[in-house]
Parts: structure tokens; C-alpha cells; sequence
């Protein structure tokens, strides 16, 4: 199926408009690797890097493809490949009685830290899994993929509640079980004790915060390093003391750049005194050669 839409080359960025500016950004790509797209109430348009996510976006990977999003909470969510995801509701403005979060996977897989909003109202926050069960936390890193076998879901950090009309099952801190399978949307959640090898694949890039501070720094060293050169460049030119084609046979032709200011100065006198004797011997020379001329003409 997904497949499928990226083959059929959906209307992307055909359908946008001005509308964008007055959706709720659900949050904020941080990451994208391959073809993943976003299908909202303007069409589907293709996800780079810094691109906003809105509120009723279904996102789709495709194969091999991968994205990770920033959400307006500081949560996290990360998409494996082959993935439909959908942002059903998503709000924060710092109000308990109202900031919500409510996402669906309807495909693929999904891993995701979350944010203020689970962390200040665990009810607030509710992830549907297909329809397999519904999942609650308690602060937390969990992860959950939708295959052929059932839905399966793991906690790394926190707790969750997997819960659908057949029963339901805590799992992280204070439970039996980090792990779980949904074998049919009628099947109750059952505990595992070892990792199923669908989860543990995910890994979060780095922060934006720190990939935009990193680049920043990237751009302010580069530009100092070329304001640099020329000077440096400059200092060089015509001084015999940094050239690195040196006669000495003690410095074996290497240069003096890491030579202290008195071994500069040192250097610097060498030079004027083998100038101050070159010219005592060239006037020495003169001397003489006018002498011997001044004989042979008497």
C-alpha cells in the first residue's frame, strides 16, 4: 500500500497554499533519510529537514526510509520504514486542562520519548496502535510495530498501559514485563520476557538544538579561519625567520613556527650581524681594488 503511494506520485506540493499558516504545527522534522512524505488538508508534500508537521498529517516512509520529529512538547518520535502514522490531535500551551496528545500507527513501527504533555497529565496522552490496543504511559521510551504476527511493544525507560477490550497489561517500572504482544485486536495483551526482535532497531539521532548549534559553530569557524589566512599569510611573506627552507643543517630544512619570541630575536640578530659583516667586507674589498688602482696608474 505504501508502496503504491510513492509509485502513484501523489500531487506533492501541487495543493499548497497560505492555509499552512494557520494550522497547528504539531511539531518539526529533526531527521529524514529516503522517501517520506505527509498527506494533510492541502495534499501531500514531501518532508526535508526544519519542515513542520501539522495537526491531522498522516506521515508515510517508505521502504528503507526513516524520519524523526520534534514535537511542540519536546517530545520525540521516531518512524521506522514502511510506516503510517497519523497526528490526530496534538496541542500544548502549557495548560493541563487542555494540552493533548493523541497519535495513531496504522502501519510500521514507531519509537518515541515523551514529552510535557505526558509528563504533566498521563491522560492527556494516548497512542493508538492500529486496532490492537491503545497505549497509556507513565513518563516514558517506548516503542511499538505493527507485523504479521500482532502488534509488539517494549518500554525502555517509564511505564506503559497496553489496553484494548480484552484485558490490559502494565509494563516498565514496577511491572512484571518490559515487553509485549497483541496477537489479534481480540487478544489480550501478553507479557514477554525477552525483547521481540521487531523492537530495539530505533535509535534517536541527535537533538536539533544541537545539530543547529553545531552547524553554527561549523559556519563561525569557518568564517574565522578564512578572515585568518590572508593575515597569517601576510605575516609570512618575505620573512626570512618563518621560511621553511632554512640552510642550517641543525634545523634539517624544517621551519620556526613554534620557535619562542627570544629564539626569534636571536635569529633576527644572526641575520643583521651576517649583514653588518657582509658589508664590512664588501667595503673592505673596495678599499683595496682602489688602492691597487691607484698605483698602476702612477
Amino acid at each position: 500500500m505504501l508502496s503504491l503511494i510513492f509509485a502513484l506520485g501523489s500531487p506533492i506540493g501541487i495543493a499548497q497554499s497560505n492555509d499552512d499558516d494557520a494550522r497547528e504545527i504539531a511539531g518539526r522534522v529533526i531527521v529524514v533519510s529516503g522517501n517520506v512524505m505527509a498527506r494533510g488538508q492541502n495534499g501531500d508534500r514531501p518532508l526535508r529537514r526544519k519542515e513542520a508537521i501539522y495537526v491531522g498529517d498522516t506521515i508515510f516512509t517508505d521502504i528503507a526510509a526513516s524520519t524523526q520529529i520534534r514535537m511542540v512538547d519536546r517530545a520525540i518520535i521516531a518512524l521506522h520504514e514502511s510506516t503510517e502514522f497519523s497526528i490526530v490531535a496534538y496541542q500544548y500551551e502549557e495548560d493541563v486542562s487542555s494540552d493533548e496528545s493523541s497519535i495513531e500507527l496504522i502501519q510500521g513501527g514507531f519509537r518515541t520519548i515523551t514529552g510535557s504533555i505526558g509528563q504533566q497529565n498521563r491522560d492527556s496522552y494516548e497512542a493508538q496502535i492500529g486496532d490492537f490496543a491503545t497505549i497509556g504511559i507513565r513518563g516514558t521510551d517506548f516503542e511499538a510495530v505493527i507485523t504479521s504476527n500482532g502488534m509488539f511493544t517494549g518500554v525502555y525507560d517509564g511505564g506503559t498501559t497496553v489496553t484494548n477490550a480484552a484485558g490490559n497489561l502494565d509494563l516498565g517500572v514496577g511491572a512484571n514485563f518490559d515487553f509485549a504482544q497483541v496477537a489479534t485486536p481480540n487478544s489480550p495483551p501478553v507479557g514477554l520476557l525477552i525483547q521481540p526482535p521487531n523492537l530495539g532497531a530505533t535509535a534517536f539521532a541527535a537533538d536539533v538544538d544541537d545539530e543547529e548549534s553545531s552547524d553554527d559553530e561549523a559556519e563561525d569557524s569557518e568564517s574565522s579561519s578564512d578572515s585568518e589566512t590572508p593575515d597569517s599569510q601576510d605575516d609570512n611573506d618575505g620573512n626570512p625567520a618563518n621560511d621553511g627552507s632554512s640552510d642550517d643543517p641543525g634545523n634539517g630544512g624544517t621551519n620556526n613556527f613554534n620557535d619562542g619570541p627570544s629564539d626569534i630575536t636571536q635569529n633576527i640578530a644572526n641575520l643583521n650581524s651576517n649583514s653588518t659583516i657582509n658589508s664590512q667586507d664588501e667595503d673592505s674589498n673596495s678599499a683595496s681594488n682602489l688602492e691597487l688602482d691607484t698605483q698602476l696608474t702612477n
